[in-house]
């Protein structure tokens, strides 16, 4: 019987390539082509392939290659297989009829496993642009710029253009803004290069997930947009990842900022997130609804739920305007404090019914808006 591939590979460097691509196979499908990974070696280097045809990822790791070739394997057995094998390195053989042959050999034992596969001509092509396409970014921005907006994009959300963070670029200045309707934040940064993209682009968050798992602060990233095939490209070390981009207008995110701030409270994040968890312990699950009353130099947090409890919180702040209360979602403000660095935050109210700004003293081109919640009555 002819060999179609073969090649040995460092087990652990297989094994962190195979966790790399692992998320992009979609949870349901079990036997589709899409539940496979894309195994190409040659030239002494490895590369393993995985998409749900809306995002695809790549990632290339060294190997001593005696047969050159391809194939799709299943990807979740292969995980569970090199995850449980001990060895060193691990020998991988393909036979002619798509069968791979995996050997662990620690000690005196010795373990095969035999994973049937199918023609890498069944996986879907996946083109990548040429290098001269892509414009190199800092790293550091883009994965900041993520953290700092990701917790706001909608999952599921009927309103399609909820469920993706848009990318805004005006020369060298790009903007991120996430928002799922009921919270909002956006960032700015500066880069080095000017970016093309358009009136801006919808990236879906799956792939911004995926994208804060492999982008490396401490290394640059290189990124293009393609308008014809409605598609963004990154690169970043030894990874590709690419993905389709929703389509529509994202909602006109300036209106939901507020204009003006009526005044402004300082408050020490820590006793913040502090104080919020232990309130919302006893919150009305549903809803998750606190309670801010604000005063002069002091706020004062409650929840309750009928028939089990309330919890009360006082802390200190710096706050010199009019007492006033306000509800918010107490997981929303947990969200925003969770992104922030600086010890203290500055919170804008206006009025009981009007959206909240949550700014960061140490990065002043952040802002998060929270839209409050009807008061219960107490």
């Amino acid at each position: 019987m002819s060999t179609l591939l073969k090649f040995i590979v460092d087990r652990a460097a297989f094994q962190k390539a195979l966790q790399q691509i692992d998320n992009i196979i979609p949870a349901r499908e079990i036997r589709s082509v899409v539940s496979n990974f894309l195994l190409e070696a040659r030239d002494n280097q490895l590369t393993l392939s995985a998409t749900d045809l809306e995002i695809s990822i790549q990632t290339t790791i060294e190997a001593r290659v005696e047969i050159a070739g391809s194939i799709a394997l299943p990807a979740r057995k292969l995980s569970e297989t090199v995850r449980v094998f001990q060895s060193r390195e691990l020998p991988f053989t393909v036979d002619e009829n798509h069968a791979a042959i995996l050997v662990d050999e620690i000690n005196d034992s010795r373990t095969t496993i035999s994973l049937n596969g199918q023609s890498s001509e069944e996986f879907p092509e996946i083109p990548w642009p040429a290098s001269k396409d892509y414009i190199s970014v800092s790293g550091a921005h883009l994965i900041a710029m993520m953290r700092k907006t990701a917790y706001a994009i909608a999952e599921e959300d009927a309103r399609y253009m909820f469920n993706g963070l848009f990318m805004h670029a005006d020369g060298k200045k790009l903007t991120f803004v996430a928002t799922d309707g009921r919270r909002l934040s956006k960032v700015d940064r500066t880069m080095e290069k000017n970016l093309q993209l358009g009136k801006g682009i919808i990236v879906p968050g799956k792939a911004v997930r995926e994208l804060m798992k492999v982008i490396e602060p401490d290394r640059d990233c290189d990124l293009y947009y393609s308008a014809a095939d409605q598609r963004l490209f990154f690169r970043t070390g030894n990874i590709q990842l690419q993905t389709r981009l929703i389509e529509g207008n994202f909602p006109d995110y300036k209106q939901v900022i507020p204009a003006q701030i009526g005044s402004t409270a300082t408050i020490n994040r820590q006793q913040l997130e502090n104080s919020i968890r232990k309130v919302a312990v006893v919150a009305i699950d549903a809803s998750r609804q606190i309670q801010l009353d604000i005063k002069k130099d002091q706020l004062h947090l409650k929840s309750a739920t009928p028939d089990l409890g309330r919890g009360d919180n006082s802390l200190p702040c710096q706050y010199g305007g009019e007492a006033m209360s306000v509800a918010f979602n107490s997981i929303y403000i947990q969200d925003i404090l969770k992104i922030i660095e600086a010890d203290d935050i500055r919170i804008g109210f206006t009025s009981s019914s009007s959206p909240a700004i949550v700014m960061d003293p140490g990065d002043p081109d952040f802002l998060a808006v929270v839209m409050p919640m009807k008061l219960d009555a107490a």
